[in-house]
């Protein structure tokens, strides 16, 4: 029997991104044996450990840093814009949610309702999408938005049913507009929304859409992505 989910719904504001990418470099490893047992025990392979899978992997820079860009926004790392975020995305949920059999739809996944309880990347994803859908002026889900919210999905619907969201009418599932999603979330102080900042807004306004960053140094590449220096260097890094 499940418990309540308020209690035990995944807090995105309270994820730690090298804890997250250790969990999702555990599950390459679960997948990676699997095949090996399954399919090419004759193979000689011994199984990584998820810590140091998750420093020095694309996996486990992925996980980092699309929990990172969840809880906050961009930039992050060298991701300068939601286009970028949504390729990411894309190839989290070729790593998580695949099998021998072929590939799984992610999106199928993320809309489960165990989603809150039970999946951080999944958490992290449901925000991801939030925010680029915001950043888009696109229209997203009480699911999504309770993500980045990090609140549950009844709060949400309460507030919709009590009027501080206004979903678009005939929408099964119900849909919020970005201009609400985003006036609800600065009232909560979510980080990374601005009043008036968007790609469109941008663009109206003559702006460089997507920012380009300044370069930076690797002590403060370091620090984004939670590790030290000599683990940035050791996986590989070198200035552009």
């Amino acid at each position: 029997m499940a418990g309540d989910p308020d209690t035990e719904r995944v807090v995105l504001a309270k994820l730690d991104p090298n804890e997250v990418a250790v969990q999702v470099c555990q599950k390459v490893i679960d997948h990676l044996m699997v095949f090996k047992v399954e399919f090419l025990d004759t193979l000689k392979i011994e199984s990584p450990r998820a810590e140091e899978l998750a420093v020095g992997s694309d996996p486990g820079r992925t996980a980092r840093l699309l929990t990172i860009a969840a809880q906050r926004g961009l930039p992050v790392g060298d991701w300068t814009h939601t286009g970028m975020l949504a390729d990411a995305m894309n190839t989290m949920f070729t790593v998580l949610f695949s099998s021998a059999d072929g590939p799984t739809a992610g999106g199928g996944l993320l809309d489960s309702p165990e989603v809150e309880a039970e999946d951080a990347m999944r958490v992290v994803l449901l925000a991801c999408k939030c925010r680029i859908a915001i950043d888009q002026r696109g229209e997203v889900t009480p699911r999504e938005l309770a993500a980045v919210a990090g609140c549950s999905t009844r709060t949400v619907q309460r507030d919709i049913v009590e009027g501080l969201l206004r979903p678009v009418k005939g929408t099964r599932p119900q849909r919020i507009p970005w201009e609400d999603a985003k006036a609800w979330l600065l009232q909560r102080e979510v980080p990374g929304f601005v009043e008036g900042d968007d790609f469109l807004s941008r663009m109206e306004r003559g702006e460089e859409p997507y920012p380009r960053p300044r370069e930076r140094s690797p002590e403060e590449i370091a620090a984004a992505l939670g590790i030290t220096v000599k683990a940035l260097r050791a996986a590989g890094w070198r200035p552009s």
